[in-house]
């Protein structure tokens, strides 16, 4: 399964394949459009999981129908290594601190 790490705000999807470059989609719904067919190990914070319910719900429903495995964890661990490394904070800086953490 092909490995893919992202950060979620409000108003963009930062995300990496590699841990090395990120890119950005405007939206989950475009996120998961630029996955393709194939499924994929997706990993992402738990922050994912505490706000707007409506659009996690519907992400959820669609990774399942499309065979992706999706996975979180405590975004704690995503602060800690990104500060230990001395890594400045930012959304794509933190999916490939997410990619390092998971893959």
């Amino acid at each position: 399964m092909k490995q893919v790490a992202f950060e979620w705000s409000r108003d963009r999807v930062d995300f990496t394949f590699d841990g090395k470059t990120s890119d950005f989609a405007p939206d989950l719904a475009e996120f998961l459009r630029r996955l393709g067919e194939a499924p994929h190990d997706i990993v992402c914070e738990a922050t994912f999981e505490s706000y707007e319910p409506d659009k996690r719900q519907k992400f959820i429903e669609e990774c399942k129908r499309l065979g992706h495995s999706l996975r979180v964890f405590n975004p704690r661990l995503t602060a800690y290594r990104r500060t230990a490394a001395g890594i400045p904070k930012s959304d794509a800086n933190d999916a490939l601190v997410i990619f390092h953490i998971a893959f």
